[in-house]
């Protein structure tokens, strides 16, 4: 993921902003989230703090999305559609997967991909530099906000259930979406940096790459890149889970529907005799 673990936007603001870009009324969205009107325009202050940015603006029948509210709203209704199909492999018990979200925080999800990396609660809190008793008591929040067995500990080894590796990539994926959030409305601010992961399998470093790198550097010249080296499948496996934004290699038959693959150049063969 490309931002830190302190970073991410807030789960919470974000369903209040979503609710006031929805209604476009601070009272009414006030009332879909079950907060007061106070306390809803905190979240939105909070948010628009945050990215230095002004997310609405207010007319005399309510609130107006600016250019950078609507690049918020794209990002932030595809984070939560993420997070939905997490939530759909759950046993429903009457609770539709949307109604959930309510209940999910950042430091849940934060806690749970750290122990899905290192399957083990002790090494996850001292990579998040937090106690372990609260890296164990979030996640064990969770399953009783969620209803489900998210993990078992077998051995001091933390492993996920199905449920739980669905819901770990999910909020990976929705953490990728609202960094890019993030990225997008730094442009508009006119800051051209922001980051990009390739991953590359070894003939493709040769030339194209480095040069693609070059011109990209080129146009954007506070860009972060960071390019990896690994097998294809274990490029493909980091691109669905969002560790990588984009993976270069020899295009392959449609081995994987969550890929999408683009061609960017035919080689000609020829035989010289």
């Amino acid at each position: 993921m490309t931002g830190k673990p302190t970073d991410f936007l807030n789960i919470q603001q974000l369903r209040v902003f979503k609710a006031v870009a929805k209604t476009a009324n601070i009272s009414r969205a006030a009332e879909a989230v079950h907060l007061s009107q106070s306390a809803t325009s905190r979240a939105i202050s909070g948010l628009e703090k945050e990215l230095g940015v002004e997310l609405f603006v207010r007319t005399t029948q309510g609130v107006e999305r600016t250019l950078a509210g609507d690049l918020l709203l794209r990002r932030t209704r595809r984070a939560f559609a993420q997070l939905e199909r997490g939530l759909s492999i759950l046993p429903s018990n009457n609770v539709v997967p949307r109604a959930r979200i309510n209940h999910i925080r950042n430091s849940h999800l934060r806690n749970l991909i750290a122990v899905s990396q290192h399957e083990n609660f002790s090494v996850a809190a001292r990579h998040l530099n937090i106690a372990q008793s609260t890296v164990h008591k979030s996640l064990s929040d969770l399953q009783q906000a969620l209803g489900s067995t998210l993990f078992i500990v077998h051995n001091n080894r933390v492993l996920l259930e199905n449920s739980g590796e669905r819901l770990t990539r999910s909020a990976k994926l929705a953490f990728v979406e609202l960094e890019y959030a993030r990225q997008d409305i730094a442009e508009i601010r006119g800051d051209t940096g922001g980051k990009l992961r390739v991953g590359a399998l070894p003939l493709a470093l040769s030339d194209l790459v480095p040069s693609a790198v070059a011109q990209l550097i080129r146009l954007y010249p506070d860009i972060d890149v960071s390019i990896e080296v690994a097998s294809y499948d274990r490029h493909v496996k980091r691109l669905i889970d969002g560790e990588i934004d984009i993976l270069i290699s020899a295009l392959r038959s449609a081995e994987n529907p969550l890929v999408k693959e683009v061609k960017l150049f035919e080689d000609e063969f020829s035989i010289y005799c």
